[in-house]
């Protein structure tokens, strides 16, 4: 999840059904949300400056 309080539906549903499904769970977010304890990776800093990076990162590991 990136740059959500998870407190109000349905983002609030979203992280709880992809970990029931198996899901690895990041959070980016500036502050604290209800699933920071159940997340497998949290970033609290802004959205601009952890997502390009990791996307950046996805795609080279997708290409090997």
């Amino acid at each position: 999840m990136a740059g959500s309080s998870l407190v109000v539906r349905p983002a609030h549903d979203m992280p709880s059904v992809a970990l029931r499904s198996g899901a690895r769970l990041v959070i980016i977010n500036q502050g604290e949300t209800p699933m920071d304890r159940s997340c497998h990776l949290h970033f609290e800093e802004a959205i601009g400056e952890v997502l390009p990076q990791a996307v950046k990162r996805l795609i080279e590991l997708m290409k090997n």
